[in-house]
């Protein structure tokens, strides 16, 4: 099919577009982050999916795209490190999944959406995030500092209190390059589904999760974590695998508080 034209980027009221499955290649072309308004309107493109391709280069155009809900570009040959500002905006589905991306994961620490007088309102409901099987490195730690709070905290103008910090339900971050230990999660209550699996991460994983209350899907396989999780507030746990670690103990009592299990890889 070729490349993405550039001329794509002029359609004035285009809230979404769907490449997928196709035998795209080349770079995206630039163009695409002009999808944002028209005529002075609040308006711009909401889902974008590029995926299953053979897209290389960047996804810098994306930066500009504020109201983007649903970004899906895996399943390319895209490269690069990426720019925080991407992160910045409330994406409810984002999945950069297997391409060539590196570098370290950061999200930016704030979000400034002006809200007041006839702006349009931001629900910044991110809840799915996947950028599993590329070669991201460095550390965890600042990734799930920021992930709790990047999402809700600088805003001006009205916006409902109902509205938590974090609403993410999905983090897939396996089958990268991260290394070191984790610390503690929180701020990430809603967090249903969890894949560290096939890093370099290592440590002790002792009370991490317990504040994560809703967790369901607990996934660290192919690491070198030493021992058992504490499993105490995680009682809708129904799939865990700690397969391929350097857990060396032998008391698994703590697993039958796991009333819901139903798959469990050691």
């Amino acid at each position: 099919f070729g490349s993405i034209p550039p001329s794509f980027g002029d359609f004035a009221w285009l809230w979404k577009l769907d490449l997928s499955h196709n035998n795209l290649s080349s770079s995206i072309p630039s163009n695409l982050g002009n999808l944002l308004s028209r005529d002075g309107y609040a308006y711009g493109i909401e889902e974008l999916n590029l995926s299953y391709n053979f897209l290389t280069g960047s996804i810098d155009f994306a930066k500009t795209l504020i109201y983007l809900k649903v970004f899906d570009v895996s399943n390319n040959q895209l490269s690069g490190a990426i720019d925080p500002q991407i992160f910045s905006i409330g994406k409810s589905y984002f999945d950069i999944s297997a391409n060539r991306f590196n570098g370290s994961l950061a999200l930016q620490s704030s979000v400034f959406l002006p809200l007041s007088g006839n702006s349009r309102f931001f629900y910044l409901e991110a809840t799915y995030f996947n950028a599993s099987y590329n070669q991201f490195s460095g550390t965890l730690t600042n990734f799930f500092e920021s992930l709790g709070d990047h999402f809700v905290n600088r805003i001006s103008g009205t916006f409902p209190a109902t509205v938590q910090r974090s609403l993410i339900q999905t983090v897939d971050l396996s089958h990268n390059m991260f290394e070191g230990g984790i610390s503690a999660l929180s701020g990430i209550a809603n967090l249903v589904y969890l894949d560290l699996s096939y890093n370099s991460l290592y440590g002790s994983l002792g009370s991490k999760f317990d504040g994560l209350p809703n967790l369901q899907t607990l996934k660290v396989a192919g690491n070198q974590f030493t021992d058992l999780p504490s499993l105490k507030n995680l009682a809708k746990m129904r799939r865990l695998d700690l397969s391929n670690n350097d857990i060396i103990s032998s008391d698994i009592s703590t697993l039958m508080a796991l009333t819901e299990l139903e798959e469990l890889n050691l």
